[in-house]
């Protein structure tokens, strides 16, 4: 993998308009785009309302949105519009001797997810050597892409992104992510996932709540210092 290379073998590309740089050309390709003017590039437009934008991917996941399909776990209730997602939801439900367990060479890390392994592990990297993803609109920065990205729509207008409508009531927001936290406030308690600490009582709605809560568990002289 890249991240294992020493930094002065890896091939950077620089963009010449800004900080941005990234070690995948496919990536700078795509960055590049968000400087050309708007009368030189293709303008994907939705077919259903307003949003527009310079990314074919980024229409493809839009369009989604409006659609009725919906793909859901056979083993639970999990339900999603991306088929991509209830395929990645599925490993949860395998028995975990049948499962690719990727593990990180530094320390005791493992996850399923190669991608999440890859982000992991730069964690490990000198800051010199890691690719900062900019903000070209303030001062934000980050080693994560998908960071970056959310980050974004908080300087775009609601016409230029993907809304997420709550089918409920009429919350709606820029973040799918803040959609699936909302829905849980009109769910019946007694149907909704509680997820469980197994060192104490404690019991959260959703998964990144337990994850923060656990830190209270930890040993903290276990640390490398």
């Amino acid at each position: 993998m890249v991240i294992h290379q020493d930094a002065s073998e890896v091939t950077m590309y620089h963009c010449d308009k800004c900080k941005y740089k990234t070690r995948h050309k496919s990536y700078f390709k795509k960055h590049l785009v968000v400087h050309q003017d708007p009368s030189e590039v293709t303008i994907y437009q939705c077919e259903k309302c307003e949003f527009k934008t310079k990314l074919k991917s980024h229409i493809k996941q839009h369009v989604v949105t409006h659609e009725d399909t919906v793909y859901s776990c056979d083993k639970c209730e999990y339900k999603t519009k991306y088929k991509s997602h209830v395929k990645r939801h599925m490993i949860c439900h395998e028995d975990p001797s049948n499962v690719t367990t990727y593990k990180c060479e530094t320390c005791d890390y493992k996850t399923i997810h190669k991608g999440t392994l890859n982000r992991h592990m730069m964690k490990h990297q000198n800051s010199s050597d890691v690719t900062m993803h900019q903000c070209e609109k303030c001062e934000y920065k980050t080693v994560y892409r998908d960071y970056l990205k959310q980050h974004m729509m908080s300087h775009q207008d609601q016409s230029e992104v993907s809304m997420y409508q709550c089918d409920e009531c009429e919350y709606k927001t820029k973040y799918r992510s803040s959609l699936k936290s909302h829905k849980v406030s009109h769910q019946d308690p007694s149907e909704v996932t509680r997820y469980q600490c197994s060192k104490c009582d404690y019991k959260a709605k959703q998964k990144r709540y337990l994850k923060s809560h656990m830190m209270t568990h930890h040993d903290h002289s276990e640390d490398t210092l």
